[in-house]
């Protein structure tokens, strides 16, 4: 199975806070991938991008959208913008670009999108930065355990289509601290302490809707005011996040 992970961190943005936690983001996740929980991930399936161009970020997307399966987050600054004509997400990719969340759908049939991100609610407005942002297009191997192999298993059992992770609920901002944001940090320590709890019952996998299901309580408990959201639409079967083999 064809994978490519897209790790995005615009944390230091010049005439806006500083997020420490939005680097930390990337690397905790890549460090997760890369284990045998998280699917024994190779390191060239995932790019780290750190406040990309537009059309850096194209450049990845369009080699995504030939996989069987992608997994993009996005760690910064976001907000979401209403209005008679818009009514989406949207995240702070670098000083002159602001995207819209599901532009960074890379296109191909399964993909899971993480937003890290604050999404507190204003009014619509046309900016010449979003004006470009909006042009923004859209085998199995063992590995050396067996956890590669059954992430693509799982993978591949699921149906054609995005599933969107957001830290937080509308007019709400992501918290964070030097580790990283709260909602990637549990969803990666949830993960990590599922691996870990697992017994030897047989082949088995915490999908994208569990971790989420664990990491969104557990958000909240650490920020009352932060309420994570789930959107996966219609699908029955849900991508998986971490894996386990006895």
């Amino acid at each position: 199975m064809k994978r490519k992970a897209i790790l995005i961190e615009s944390s230091n943005l010049d005439r806006q806070q500083d997020l420490p936690g939005a680097r930390a983001d990337v690397e905790s996740f890549r460090r997760f991938l890369r284990s045998d929980a998280g699917g024994d991930w190779y390191d060239d399936e995932i790019v780290i991008l750190h406040k990309p161009s537009y059309q850096d970020l194209q450049r990845e997307l369009d080699r995504a959208s030939s996989c069987d399966y992608s997994f993009i987050t996005f760690s910064g600054h976001g907000e979401h913008v209403q209005g008679k004509t818009v009514d989406e997400t949207r995240v702070c990719l670098n000083e002159e670009t602001d995207l819209a969340a599901h532009r960074l759908n890379p296109g191909n049939d399964k993909c899971t999108i993480l937003i890290d991100a604050c999404r507190n609610v204003v009014p619509e407005r046309v900016t010449e930065q979003y004006a470009r942002s909006a042009m923004l297009k859209f085998a199995l191997n063992s590995g050396k355990t067996g956890h590669r192999r059954i992430f693509d298993l799982a993978v591949a059992k699921c149906e054609i289509g995005p599933v969107f992770l957001y830290s937080c609920n509308l007019n709400e901002s992501a918290g964070e601290n030097d580790n990283g944001g709260f909602f990637s940090t549990f969803m990666v320590s949830e993960a990590e302490n599922w691996f870990e709890r697992c017994n030897d019952s047989g082949n088995v996998y915490l999908s994208m809707r569990s971790a989420f299901n664990r990491a969104s309580p557990a958000t909240t408990r650490r920020q009352p005011q932060q309420h994570p959201q789930y959107e996966e639409g219609r699908r029955q079967n849900s991508f998986p996040f971490a894996v386990y083999v006895p």
